[in-house]
């Protein structure tokens, strides 16, 4: 199950910052990293394109598994019905937050938290996770961003 999460980790930081208001904007706050998490899941639930060119199979063995098992289930032709771009979503943990699709499939669609496992097949028509995640957190300011640790787990998260 693909996961990354989000969270603050120099928390001093984060109260001096609240507490100085007048003075500046919070250097990073909840919401920021809400918003920021919220953008990445907005890309994540964007539909791939649909296929074009012949099948991109990762492997010979693959390509059985998928003709006997009918689709994986699913038949053949297979059908979209969303359930990739509906499993995402983002849950508040104790310092952060944390992006996470629990379908096992999920990590051969969009990779994992490190950038890899796509599938062949999935490539160029869906977004990384990786990608959108880094791409997203790129765009806070330079000052949250050095308080900020970004934790990619491949099982679950704490």
């Amino acid at each position: 199950m693909p996961a990354i999460e989000l969270r603050v980790e120099d928390g001093e930081i984060v109260r001096m910052g609240l507490e100085n208001l007048e003075a500046d904007i919070p250097l990073v706050g909840r919401k920021q990293l809400r918003d920021t998490l919220n953008r990445a899941l907005k890309r994540m639930r964007t539909p791939g394109a649909k296929s074009t060119s012949s099948v991109k199979w990762d492997s010979k063995e693959q390509r059985i598994a998928f003709f006997a098992s009918n689709g994986f289930g699913r038949g053949i032709p297979t059908k979209r019905r969303n359930e990739y771009v509906k499993a995402w979503t983002i849950i508040k943990n104790e310092n952060g937050y944390v992006l996470v699709n629990a379908l096992p499939q999920a990590k051969f669609i969009g990779g994992g938290p490190f950038g890899g496992s796509q599938s062949r097949i999935h490539q160029d028509r869906w977004e990384l996770l990786r990608t959108a995640f880094v791409e997203e957190t790129e765009k806070l300011p330079e000052k949250v961003s050095e308080q900020i640790r970004i934790v990619a787990k491949t099982r679950g998260f704490a």
